[in-house]
């Protein structure tokens, strides 16, 4: 028998429905599907009591391999009721367990990021969750630019309840269905008034992340199209991700200041987020029958290494022509190289994850 003792003031729901919750939440089902996978022994439990101050759990065939502890299924389990009943306040003590939670309860959330504009960032965040959804996942799309162009380009009308209004303390995030399995935090000019509103307030930085946890759990990925800029919304963004992506241009320009983002990443990673880690550089507008697009990929692969992503986002027309008829690639145009493009560029961001979060979970299996 496994029991985890956890504080009482936490816990505000009845006994008798635990179960249910449980059972009813499919990204917990997805755990369960995620260990089959792995081939990892399968195992039940049921609650022997609530009270208070005290939950305790039985675990039957407990011959788990693979990268999962006992102590992690343990771990996992406490965490799930806190996690699943009070959003955004979550219990996790093994660095395994926190990768999994993020992969299979908590919603990931990625940041599109470069402060120089025309790199294809907001095409890109548009299409790589339309991508997901394609794949068969759940998305959130947080226009974080005061730009609007994420808003715009979907043809979403102006909403009553902007990020804007959420980060002034003024209302709460209001997602926006734009089709199942897609919805939108969308934008406003307001927006653009909204770092030296917030410049006197304290913990500035974290105002977005505290909103995103409200929803987080609702999601299998929240992606965030960041501004043109490296100013206070796009700290708001890092200190709430779990990863970024760098869309850049394969052309001159747009390699200079490369060195910049990744020092701005680093130092939030060091003072204000601890888990934001770089997952890759997407290579966009890309025609191989340009001397000049190839170099530029050979330049950030001598600068980013493994980190570039091996599926490019090609030239395409398409990809230009979806916004004005305010669809994703995948609506407007499917057969389109644009959309196979990122449809190919999704499965490769899935599988980065994953590989990402190996390690911690390897280390866990260690202690």
């Amino acid at each position: 028998m496994l029991t985890g003792c956890l504080p009482g003031s936490l816990l505000s729901f009845d006994p008798a429905n635990l179960k249910q919750l449980v059972f009813k939440n499919k990204k917990c089902q997805r755990f369960f599907l995620h260990l089959s996978q792995k081939n990892t022994a399968a195992f039940l439990f049921t609650c022997k009591s609530i009270t208070w101050k005290q939950a305790e759990f039985r675990i039957f065939q407990t011959q788990i391999v693979g990268n999962l502890t006992l102590r992690t299924i343990e771990h996992f389990f406490v965490s799930l009721f806190i996690v699943h009943l009070l959003p955004g306040k979550y219990y996790v003590k093994a660095p395994a367990l926190r990768e999994h939670l993020f992969l299979f309860y908590m919603g990931i959330v990625v940041s599109l990021l470069n402060h120089k504009g025309g790199v294809g960032k907001t095409t890109s965040a548009i299409n790589i969750g339309a991508g997901l959804v394609e794949l068969g996942k759940k998305i959130l799309l947080v226009d974080l630019d005061p730009q609007a162009n994420l808003t715009i380009s979907l043809g979403i009308p102006r909403q009553k309840f902007t990020i804007y209004e959420a980060m002034r303390g003024e209302g709460e995030l209001a997602p926006y269905t734009h089709k199942p399995n897609l919805d939108v935090i969308t934008s406003s000019l307001d927006l653009s008034g909204a770092e030296m509103e917030l410049i006197n307030e304290a913990g500035r930085e974290f105002i977005l992340r505290e909103l995103i946890s409200q929803l987080q759990d609702d999601y299998d990925y929240v992606i965030i199209d960041c501004p043109p800029s490296l100013g206070l919304l796009t700290l708001n963004a890092l200190t709430s991700s779990r990863f970024v992506l760098i869309p850049l241009q394969t052309e001159f320009l747009a390699v200079q200041g490369l060195a910049k983002i990744k020092q701005v990443i680093d130092k939030v990673k060091f003072r204000l987020n601890k888990q934001v880690e770089m997952a890759g550089v997407i290579a966009t507008m890309y025609d191989n029958r340009r001397v000049l697009n190839r170099d530029v990929v050979e330049i950030i692969h001598k600068y980013f290494g493994d980190k570039v992503f091996n599926t490019y986002i090609r030239d395409n027309i398409a990809l230009a022509e979806a916004p004005a008829q305010r669809k994703d690639i995948f609506d407007y145009s499917p057969k389109s190289p644009g959309a196979q493009d990122y449809l190919d560029l999704c499965r490769e961001l899935l599988g980065r994850i994953e590989n990402i979060s190996a390690p911690a979970a390897q280390q866990e299996q260690e202690v």
